[in-house]
């Protein structure tokens, strides 16, 4: 399931003015990620009185610029106020958004709904037949069996597409000097680097300390992204067990698609905070019809079961929008007899305006096990008071009441409780330290929240998997309590939000939950392939070429004497991390790989290097 919205040129009159947009730069948006809309004043035409607007989406945060557009109109003679621009760049907005649907075997669905169609044709539009009638009909049966067969057969090429496990993309690794240290490397490769200067303002910009002697503060975060030409050596000296976390660019579904056979079965915690089936104005496309949202969390629902170890439990976040929708899909993909708790998080709200209606001020967390056998701790919490309360002791193997020797029971004061279902966690103020800097869209959970669910169903080097990892709370928390774990998120925010989170926990900054944490680690960072910028690099010819591949990998694959061999460094040169889809594809750990073969760890035999990538290369 994929959501767009399809923008047009458009040109409408307004308060006398006319609007005239021009969405010829505007691309396609990448996943179903939520993402603004810029509007430049390209010129006017005081004779008609007309504005004309470019249209683009925005980058790296960059909005449109109100003041200036108000100012240059002003200056050309055009009388326009703030409130009749806001209104026309509303109108243009409000052009028709669709969900797309790539039906899993659309053949059967579209018979089904001829049949349906021609039922519903004979029996309630016709009342006599007779054989020209009858004979009209099986034609146009017919005729649309031939329409259905061509577009179903479309719709599995896209549907294999969809489904195409995705190369690894742009990799690169963030790791705290004192890791280099140890791994005894030679630090003045970094700081007599001519990239050496976009680190450094890079450490200053998340007002990390920065100071000529590198190892005053051992934990700064180096990011190879600055380093390409020693990026390998670096990677090189760290194996994937010291690796603290993964963070990945992409689409869950297709993410969770291609990590499925590397991490079957071996995730102990899954938290989510997806979309709520809203419409608020978050950094999510938030305003899923049920049954489009039901589909959505479904099919990645389905994929993310298999991820669980037999240990493992996993958590859903939702409100009162979706709740409802959440406990039927559980119940069906893990059975009600894995239900575990249905957790209630408080949190005081004081801005509330409750209206006509109670103020909002809950919001539930689904909480299911893979089996009856899952990692659980309980945990305690501090009482709002002290209460009295009977001292307990063991006896023959049961918990009594301690008495005195005058058999008198003892009693002592209590300062702590178990947690129970209801939680009150506060939400974080808007000058809290752990507010996250250019998260003005993003539903940004505590810290204690996430360490709350984290220690009571994971161990130290457990791996933790958010698929919608949002701002990155999960992956912060996880990391300072010292389990692995995998972000995924599209976006921008990507880069504008999680990753710089992710540096200044590396990097030592105190804020939010486990402030016990003093930084340092190592995180793998990567994109993968997106549906859109394969659908764009498609290109489709009759011929008997023996591998079907993506064009703009055809030229990769050289034959020669009946063999076909693999252009790895030109695959490199593209981006691709061969390494790192090879594991993905496999779910075994690379020992080497050259254009004709690969060798994976604990296997004898080689294997061909086109056959391991055939998944990502051919559909």
């Amino acid at each position: 399931m994929k959501s767009e919205t399809n923008y047009k040129d458009f040109c409408f009159e307004l308060e006398n003015i006319i609007f005239n947009f021009d969405t010829s730069s505007l691309e396609s948006k990448k996943n179903n990620e939520k993402v603004d809309l810029v509007f430049n004043l390209k010129d006017t035409d005081t004779k008609t009185n007309t504005l004309n607007f470019s249209v683009t989406l925005s980058s790296k945060g960059n909005q449109t610029k109100m003041s200036e557009i108000l100012k240059e109109c002003s200056n050309q003679g055009v009388k326009l106020d703030e409130e009749v621009l806001k209104k026309a760049f509303v109108k243009f907005k409000k052009q028709g958004s669709m969900d797309y649907f790539i039906h899993k075997n659309a053949l059967g669905f579209l018979k089904e709904q001829l049949d349906l169609y021609l039922f519903e044709y004979l029996f309630k539009e016709m009342t006599e037949f007779d054989d020209k009638r009858l004979n009209g009909i099986n034609t146009i049966k017919e005729v649309a069996l031939q329409v259905i067969s061509l577009v179903s057969e479309f719709e599995n090429e896209l549907c294999k597409i969809w489904n195409k496990p995705r190369f690894v993309l742009n990799s690169h690794l963030i790791v705290s000097l004192d890791q280099l240290k140890a791994k005894n490397y030679d630090l003045n490769k970094i700081t007599n680097h001519k990239n050496y200067p976009k680190q450094v303002k890079e450490w200053q910009d998340l007002n990390l300390k920065a100071t000529d002697n590198l190892l005053e503060n051992e934990f700064l975060p180096l990011d190879t992204i600055y380093f390409k030409d020693l990026e390998e050596e670096v990677k090189s000296l760290f194996s994937e067990d010291e690796i603290n976390g993964t963070l990945i660019k992409s689409e869950n579904y297709q993410a969770l698609n291609s990590l499925k056979n590397r991490y079957k079965e071996t995730i102990d915690c899954i938290y989510i905070d997806p979309p709520f089936n809203t419409g608020s104005d978050f950094a999510y496309i938030d305003k899923f019809q049920d049954s489009t949202w039901l589909s959505l969390m479904h099919n990645r629902l389905e994929l993310a079961y298999d991820f669980l170890s037999s240990q493992g439990s996993f958590y859903l976040h939702l409100d009162n929008n979706a709740n409802y929708l959440g406990r039927m899909l559980l119940n069906d993909i893990f059975g009600k007899e894995n239900f575990r708790n249905e957790i209630i998080w408080y949190y005081s709200n004081k801005m509330a305006n409750s209206g006509n209606s109670f103020a909002k001020n809950t919001e539930t967390i689904l909480n299911y096990s893979k089996s009856e056998k899952y990692i659980f701790y309980r945990q305690k919490e501090p009482r709002s008071e002290p209460v009295l309360l009977s001292k307990r002791e063991g006896r023959d193997g049961k918990n009594m009441r301690a008495r005195d020797e005058n058999g008198k029971v003892i009693y002592e004061l209590s300062h702590e409780r178990y947690v129970d279902t209801l939680w009150d966690i506060p939400i974080i103020g808007s000058t809290s330290t752990e507010r996250v800097k250019n998260n003005e869209n993003l539903t940004q959970k505590p810290e204690k929240l996430l360490k709350r669910i984290i220690q009571a169903s994971s161990d130290e080097n457990s791996i933790v998997l958010d698929f919608f990892a949002g701002s990155g709370t999960t992956c912060a928390v996880a990391h300072k309590l010292k389990r692995k774990y995998i972000g995924i998120e599209m976006g921008e925010h990507f880069e504008r939000v999680i990753l710089p989170r992710l540096k200044k926990v590396i990097g030592g900054f105190k804020s939010g939950a486990a402030k016990e944490f003093d930084g340092g680690g190592a995180i793998k960072v990567y994109e993968l392939e997106s549906y859109e910028e394969i659908l764009r690099k498609i290109k489709y010819e009759d011929n008997d070429k023996p591998l079907a591949y993506d064009e703009q990998y055809s030229g990769l694959v050289e034959c020669k004497n009946q063999s076909y061999t693999l252009n790895v460094e030109v695959l490199e040169k593209m981006g691709v991390d061969i390494k790192e889809t090879l594991e993905n594809l496999w779910g075994l750990k690379v020992e080497f790989f050259n254009e004709k073969v690969v060798k994976f760890k604990g296997n004898d035999k080689e294997v061909e290097i086109l056959k391991a990538l055939k998944e990502a290369l051919i559909w």
